[in-house]
């Protein structure tokens, strides 16, 4: 049932994915990691709330990226880059999807029929038209590309302690933001190409995370880990980088949320995994900000230049939200505090951050945004407070738009609400 909260939501939403195609054209879409944000976002808004309406829209900007040869433009498997991975995700929920090699004509044609119901009555992004036809070459071309990916994991250098080198260029660091980027691959490639090992690596490398990352005055995660503690910004004795940057904590929130979809009940370290959630999830309700919304360097609230960050709280309402409806509260009164949080961050984005510029037509910005942040490189990154709060806050990046978007998407869902 429709809401005023809920219409708005959902009329915030519609204009989010228009802001989104409007900027990630399959002219201008790029392999890296930011695109697998974005189209992952419109994928579940198209999954959950839009009755596939989308689904033409993400398909045309991966078969732009994939080649007939099943290689991957832009991509380079010698970097082992885990931000490489990420869009990953997108090719194995399409080749899960063509499993048959083509879908029946009758399940296509009831598809276009209710996708194009939903644009008659729901206008929101213009007449292109659904075709949403397979191909058993467009499937090998999938397939291909994906076993690409996980050539370079089964390649990837590791540290002593098991984890995966976030980038060739910085060995032995582990990233928060590393997790997301191969997690949810990682776990989904090894259900559906039966490789239980993979995901109890992945597990493993989870519980690295938890036991060495962890910043226990906060309970929530540094930034990164040098295992070697060679780095310049490493401490010398836990190796781990000198603060809690909120968008790496959100990263690894949403890394745990989404391979818990693919680990199951029975794994050995099903319930370590969500142990570990959990606590992550406690910890943000006692860090969160009056107005809704999480600082960017969260474990210096009185640091000046200190800002409330909109990438990180999306991610933060998302996995709440998420973890709700799977049952990870476990209590009812956990429950209610989880649920006041992501609707306290939800309409904090939504009055702070949240901006509409009138044209022809309503156009949603979402501001507030960190660009990017990062550890060593040249020029030199030492992760200070300084360093986290002087980088470029920009408007519309896609590491925003996209969490917002899985955070509007859980909300709705939460709702009950289908376009059908």
């Amino acid at each position: 049932m429709l809401t005023d909260t809920t219409t708005v939501y959902l009329q915030t939403l519609a204009s989010a994915v228009a802001a989104s195609l409007a900027n990630c054209t399959p002219v201008s879409v790029k392999w890296n990691y930011e695109t697998g944000v974005l189209l992952f976002s419109l994928s579940k808004a198209s999954e959950q709330v839009f009755c596939g309406l989308l689904d033409s829209f993400i398909r045309e900007r991966l078969s732009a990226l994939i080649l007939p040869d099943g290689s991957i433009r832009g991509y380079s498997l010698e970097e082992f880059n885990l931000d490489q991975i990420n869009t990953g995700k997108l090719l194995l929920r399409e080749w899960e999807s063509s499993s048959s090699g083509k879908r029946a004509n009758s399940e296509e044609e009831d598809l276009k029929a209710r996708a194009l119901d939903c644009h008659s009555n729901h206008g929101f992004w213009g007449t292109q038209c659904v075709n949403h036809i397979d191909s058993l070459s467009y499937r090998e071309r999938l397939e291909k590309a994906i076993q690409i990916l996980a050539e370079q994991l089964s390649g990837q250098p590791r540290t002593a302690s098991g984890s995966y080198w976030h980038k060739k260029i910085y060995p032995h660091q582990v990233w928060l933001d590393g997790l997301y980027m191969f997690g949810p691959f990682q776990a989904h490639y090894g259900v559906l190409f039966d490789r239980a090992d993979m995901i109890d690596d992945l597990c493993q490398q989870f519980l690295v995370v938890r036991d060495k990352m962890k910043h226990k005055e906060t309970g929530l995660y540094f930034h990164a880990m040098d295992d070697s503690r060679a780095s310049r910004w490493a401490d010398p004795e836990t190796g781990c980088s000198p603060h809690v940057w909120a968008r790496a904590v959100g990263w690894l929130a949403m890394a745990l949320v989404d391979a818990l979809d693919w680990i199951v009940v029975e794994h050995s370290k099903r319930y370590c995994i969500e142990e570990m959630l959990v606590d992550l999830l406690d910890s943000l309700v006692r860090t969160q900000r009056s107005s809704g919304l999480w600082l960017q360097v969260m474990d210096a609230p009185e640091a000046k230049g200190n800002y409330e960050e909109t990438s990180a709280s999306a991610m933060f309402a998302y996995t709440l939200y998420k973890s709700l409806r799977r049952g990870f509260a476990e209590d009812g009164n956990r429950a209610k505090i989880w649920k006041k949080t992501a609707d306290s961050a939800l309409a904090g984005l939504m009055t702070k951050k949240v901006r509409w510029e009138f044209v022809s037509e309503p156009r949603l910005h979402l501001d507030g945004i960190c660009s990017v942040a990062g550890l060593g490189g040249s020029p030199y990154r030492d992760g200070s407070i300084d360093y986290y709060v002087g980088e470029p806050i920009v408007s519309d990046d896609f590491k925003g738009l996209g969490p917002f978007m899985l955070a509007l998407t859980e909300a709705l869902r939460a709702n009950q609400i289908i376009l059908s």
